[in-house]
């Protein structure tokens, strides 16, 4: 944010002395007389001030987005979903937990489920969301999903176990996030995650993975800077019906 603070201080005060020049051209001018040749001076003086302003600007912006990129967390996930009181890796866990997890019907049967977030990006991941929908039984109904609304954050190169719950969401899966919808094609997998995130600068991000068969996640797209994330489309949501 500092470093934005200094890109446009040093942006704007280009941009006065440009019109400073501009100003001081044209009482030159008025001072002379139209019909000075300091006309062709002012004109020349007006043309490099707007060509400094296009490159300082043009300069800028490849500034920011530079240690936009530098500093962008990118999350995946770091572990296939599961109950959250009966883990697989659990040296206790009841033997056949591991084929129940694989079963492609197990998430229909319970409310919640659990999964470890990983920021493999270089800055710090605030206001995640994420939403796992189910290939839908009945397209007249809303399909199965489990969401989360975290305001906690995940710091570059950490990791942590966030919990999914059934019913704190209400998407059809045919909203879209950069294009991608939220429901998963029957071809593709038999669950989808989308996860959302803002950045320090307060920019909203996206990934989007199904989940296949082997309890393996597929990753399908990330999209940057998107205009709008979970916690904006839950709120209209919340808000129109």
């Amino acid at each position: 944010m500092r470093h934005r603070v200094q890109e446009t201080l040093a942006f704007f005060l280009v941009v006065l002395l440009a019109v400073g020049a501009i100003l001081g051209a044209a009482v030159r001018v008025l001072v002379s007389g139209f019909y000075d040749p300091g006309w062709v001076s002012f004109a020349v003086d007006v043309a490099l001030a707007i060509a400094t302003l296009i490159l300082m600007w043009q300069s800028v912006e490849i500034s920011r987005r530079q240690l936009t990129s530098q500093r962008r967390p990118i999350l995946i996930p770091q572990s296939p979903p599961w109950h959250p009181h009966l883990s697989p890796w659990d040296p206790h866990a009841p033997s056949g937990l591991a084929e129940m997890v694989e079963s492609p019907t197990w998430l229909a049967r319970i409310s919640d489920v659990q999964l470890w977030l990983y920021n493999v990006g270089s800055g710090t991941a605030l206001s995640i969301c994420g939403v796992l929908i189910l290939q839908p039984y009945d397209p007249k109904t809303l399909p199965k999903q489990f969401s989360v609304f975290e305001r906690l954050p995940i710091a570059p190169g950490d990791s942590r176990e966030i919990a999914l719950r059934e019913g704190g969401s209400l998407f059809s899966g045919e909203e879209r996030i950069g294009g991608i919808p939220l429901g998963v094609l029957q071809e593709e997998g038999i669950a989808r995650l989308t996860l959302t995130w803002r950045d320090e600068a307060g920019l909203k991000h996206a990934a989007v993975f199904d989940l296949d068969l082997t309890g393996r996640w597929l990753p399908i797209g990330f999209q940057h800077e998107i205009p709008e994330d979970l916690w904006d489309m839950e709120k209209e949501k919340r808000v129109y019906g």
